[in-house]
């Protein structure tokens, strides 16, 4: 994400939403947990693997059907890659 041409201006979650919506296939992001602070994203465009919900950054996905699917299927996500 930092390679976005509006990453320096980012500073809410809205804003890394509304670039990570930008990106072809995308199905979501996650963000650091001190965000702005610590200013690190990643969109998302296909998954795996699925940490403990405290081990790991927050996964916001587009759609609550997606959240629900087991890890990476290629059926679940036909237009992704594995990553």
């Amino acid at each position: 994400m930092c390679k976005h041409e509006n990453w320096k201006t980012a500073r809410t979650i809205e804003d890394v939403a509304k670039m990570a919506k930008t990106i072809s296939g995308s199905i979501g992001f996650t963000l650091h947990p001190d965000f702005p602070k610590a200013k690190y994203a990643n969109a998302f465009i296909s998954y795996d693997n699925r940490s403990h919900c405290c081990l790991s950054w927050d996964l916001y996905l587009w759609d609550e059907k997606a959240a629900m699917l087991p890890p990476y299927n290629k059926d679940n996500f036909p237009i992704g890659k594995r990553i």
